[in-house]
């Protein structure tokens, strides 16, 4: 299920320009790409933002991140337009097959789970 995630991450942040609110902003290389920050706001724990900076920087599989302070984070975040998240969600939702007469998917007291 991860390597479906990744895809839809992949697929939808590739025209970085459509979910970067400032045009100014995610246009040179730096130590975290548009990319790395989407990536780091849909797989956080919800603890601090520095504990999960560490995680996310040590669970690296590129292993070419390097460490950004949590008020670099922070300034970024405000440039990324939300919609994106919504994107990443229904390129996953296509991915997995899902579609409301899959035997898979099932509904319980109105919320929905997998069946496996």
């Amino acid at each position: 299920m991860f390597s479906y995630f990744k895809s839809a991450i992949d697929n939808i942040v590739k025209p970085a320009s459509f979910f970067v609110i400032d045009e100014k902003r995610f246009t040179r290389d730096s130590k975290f790409s548009f990319k790395d920050y989407v990536t780091f706001f849909c797989v956080n724990k919800g603890s601090s933002n520095q504990a999960d900076l560490e995680d996310f920087i040590e669970d690296d599989f590129t292993n070419n991140l390097e460490t950004i302070t949590r008020q670099a984070l922070s300034k970024q975040r405000v440039f990324i337009n939300p919609l994106v998240f919504k994107e990443i969600s229904k390129e996953y939702l296509h991915l997995i097959g899902y579609n409301r007469n899959n035997h898979f998917f099932k509904e319980y007291k109105g919320f929905s789970f997998v069946w496996w």
